[in-house]
């Protein structure tokens, strides 16, 4: 998912971890907007 965050790719599965992590929060926000465009157009 995001690869070389760190040197060299140290740790390994961090890279997996930090996309579910922005993953998790890009997801937070779009359902957010989503219910205030909804609210705007009621």
């Amino acid at each position: 998912m995001i690869g070389e965050i760190f040197y060299e790719n140290y740790p390994g599965g961090s890279g997996l971890m930090l996309g579910a992590v922005y993953g998790k929060i890009a997801g937070e926000n779009a359902a957010k907007y989503v219910a205030a465009a909804m609210k705007l157009n009621s």
